[in-house]
């Protein structure tokens, strides 16, 4: 009988000791933070949007994209990818790009998500040589970067210019002012940046510029298409950070002359 109860009593004993220690694993495993997902972001030489300064991304996409990531327990390693958009993606360097023109031509390869951009192009040439709005720089050397949005861009209103191929938005701009090239397409935002600092080959450059209207378009994360769900999640997020006015305020430090434009 003795042994019995003692039996009992260790059976019991066992029963809670087991009861706590799994107990304590499920208090463990529900309080412990999910390990952060890491994924490769495309960063080239395109401010305000990307650059790189004392080997540090920054930028309007820099800011908007990290926040975005950070409130879904994604962490964005990003990538220098000096070679641009398309090949970087192609080649499995980045798995993501921040600001990208989906065309139906680009989707074929890539995944495009929702915009949450919105841009358009001007036309740069010196105010020494002007000309009309409405010229098509026919046989005329044109200098742009090598994109899929600013290519777009420049077969539609110059497709019989000369193309220069620029690695980087900051390169177009650099070699119209070396005078590699007689004109250079830009976007908005980066020509505010120009004319903010104005980088030592433009300087002392008179500058004409060219609004091209109808060159708006609306710009979305790129990926390649195994990383589309993680596109969308970011774009997701993105809409939360407009509504409770963190874009906003990103806006208004990288893009104090055109902030009122940007938004979707």
């Amino acid at each position: 009988m003795v042994c019995a109860i003692a039996k009992q009593k260790a059976v019991w004993s066992a029963l809670i000791l087991l009861s706590g220690t799994a107990a304590g694993l499920v208090y463990f495993l529900a309080s412990r933070s999910p390990a952060p997902r890491h994924f490769r972001i495309g960063c080239d030489q395109a401010p305000p949007y990307t650059s790189t300064k004392n080997g540090r991304p920054e930028g309007l996409a820099v800011d908007i994209l990290n926040e975005a990531a950070r409130r879904r327990g994604i962490v964005l390693d990003w990538v220098g990818a000096g070679d641009g958009e398309p090949r970087s993606l192609e080649r499995g360097r980045a798995d993501l790009w921040a600001v990208s023109l989906s065309t139906p031509e680009y989707r074929k390869k890539f995944y495009g998500s929702k915009p949450w951009l919105r841009n358009s192009f001007y036309l740069i040439s010196s105010a020494d040589r002007p000309v009309a709005p409405s010229d098509r720089l026919d046989g005329k050397v044109l200098s742009f970067v090598n994109g899929p949005m600013t290519k777009d861009r420049a077969r539609r209103f110059f497709p019989n210019s000369i193309p220069l191929i620029a690695s980087s938005r900051m390169e177009a701009m650099l070699r119209f002012c070396r005078g590699d090239a007689e004109f250079a397409l830009v976007e908005m935002r980066l020509l505010q940046t120009v004319l903010l600092d104005r980088p030592e080959p433009c300087a002392n450059v008179p500058l004409q510029i060219i609004r091209l209207h109808g060159s708006e378009m609306d710009l979305g994360i790129s990926s390649t298409k195994a990383m589309a769900p993680i596109a969308n999640e970011l774009r997701s997020e993105i809409e939360r950070l407009r509504a409770d006015g963190t874009m906003g305020q990103a806006l208004d430090i990288w893009c104090p002359l055109l902030s009122n434009e940007a938004e979707m």
